[in-house]
């Protein structure tokens, strides 16, 4: 690509044997132009100093999110170079493939949760009888969660033939016991601090009122995160590296938020150009890229997580409405509302869509397995208080009702005052007016 300045410099008096690129002192190439005039020009991967035009500057491809590394991208002057991360080896293309194991969509379809290996290009089942709305995957036990909308509830299983469970060939559906008059729509599971993330709407009154709750894996110690401005949430995902937590709004105004994962630091990425998106994923090989699908408009974007560089992969008719998303590899996953199929495409929208191979009734949601390394976040909450992580790498409690402060505690009132005690683990007991013992179990 050659990047040209404006009429970079008017010679006054040459020769008429001389060039005008001779004396013009281009540091890279030069064009003559008529009339005295010439013009500079850089090489691929340089531009055109702002402040001097006979002057060309690298172009930080990475930073610009202008490059095509399917993971890591490294800047270098004029170029960049691309380079996969632990696990993952690099094709000759520069594609970064996972080194050992096969690739499994997890996908919802009508009353199913199948699973379909790329590799041999088989489906069997997950579960059967739920209306099934959406699902994600915890890694370390094996387990599928998804969200039932006629039971207003969510639910989750072994994976059949998952390493933990290679010899289970049906899974078995384990209800959590979280039923509530508002609707399950999108769920996400923090693979790092173990943790369930879910978003519901109410629509009992005149206004549909959305929420944000977490709980632990088995549904224990639920509360709500994000309570208000939210009225018809259709997608959440987690990002426990970083601590942040993003959803879709497709209310009165539509718009994809961020907060950290403790509900707080809240505020809008995108809230112009979009119209009805009801998919989110994120790219974690990829510096944690933001992708979602608006299904009214037709499109895939993606963005940096700040809302930064905002980018469309894909748009068009032959999408046919892309209902929900996950991304993996150099690739991305999306299943069909107007067709009901599932199809993949190359992340950076380069080639055409590829229909997977396979017969699917009604799918809805869809989600690339993959074994990430969790991280365990060594947190201290006691009294069923929930760990979660925020922007600043620090490591909150979030309490249940009647528990606070750090660690989650319950004040005791003694008849001397109010006391606080840690006693997680071990049975309290007055000796005075003001003291508290912690006796061993």
């Amino acid at each position: 690509m050659i990047q040209f300045c404006t009429r970079c410099l008017k010679i006054g008096i040459i020769s008429d044997t001389a060039s005008n690129c001779t004396v013009g002192g281009c540091e890279q190439t030069c064009t003559d132009l008529k009339d005295g005039d010439y013009v500079c020009h850089s090489i691929r991967g340089l531009r055109i100093s702002p402040n001097n035009p006979k002057i060309c500057n690298d172009i930080d491809e990475c930073a610009e999110f202008t490059h095509n590394c399917s993971q890591l991208c490294t800047n270098l002057n004029g170029t960049h170079a691309c380079s996969c991360r632990e696990g993952f080896v690099a094709e000759i293309n520069g594609v970064c493939r996972l080194e050992q194991g096969a690739i499994t969509l997890i996908y919802s379809d009508s009353p199913e949760i199948r699973a379909f290996n790329l590799t041999s290009h088989r489906a069997k089942y997950v579960i059967k009888g739920d209306s099934i709305e959406s699902l994600d995957y915890e890694p370390v036990s094996g387990i599928v969660y998804w969200t039932d909308s006629y039971g207003k509830t969510i639910k989750r299983s072994y994976l059949p033939g998952s390493p933990e469970r290679a010899n289970v060939t049906m899974g078995y559906a384990q209800n959590l016991d979280i039923e509530s008059r508002a609707k399950p729509t999108g769920m996400a599971v923090d693979w790092a601090g173990l943790n369930l993330y879910w978003s519901e709407t109410d629509r009992t009154g005149n206004k549909p009122r959305g929420s944000i709750l977490v709980s632990t894996l088995d549904g224990r110690y639920r509360h709500s995160i994000i309570a208000t401005g939210l009225e018809v949430p259709t997608s959440v995902v987690v990002d426990p590296d970083h601590g942040y937590m993003f959803w879709i709004d497709i209310g009165s105004i539509p718009k994809i938020e961020t907060s950290w994962m403790d509900g707080s630091n809240r505020r809008i990425l995108v809230s112009d150009a979009i119209s009805q998106p009801t998919g989110l994923s994120i790219d974690f090989a990829m510096e944690h890229t933001i992708y979602w699908v608006d299904v009214k408009l037709n499109k895939i974007e993606m963005m940096r997580e700040d809302g930064t560089r905002r980018t469309l992969v894909a748009y068009g008719n032959y999408l046919k409405h892309p209902l929900s998303l996950d991304v993996f590899e150099s690739s991305i996953y999306w299943v069909t509302r107007d067709s009901g199929e599932i199809y993949s495409m190359d992340k950076f929208g380069r080639g055409v869509p590829v229909k997977l191979p396979g017969e699917f009734a009604n799918p809805s949601s869809i989600k690339a397995h993959e074994t990430p390394k969790p991280k365990p976040l060594g947190c201290g909450c006691l009294n069923g208080g929930i760990c979660t992580p925020n922007g600043t790498n620090i490591l909150l409690c979030e309490c249940r009702d009647g528990y606070s402060g750090e660690l989650c505690v319950t004040p005791l009132y003694l008849p001397g005052g109010l006391v606080t005690g840690h006693c997680a683990h071990h049975t309290c007991a007055r000796s005075s007016a003001s003291a508290i013992h912690l006796l061993q179990p």
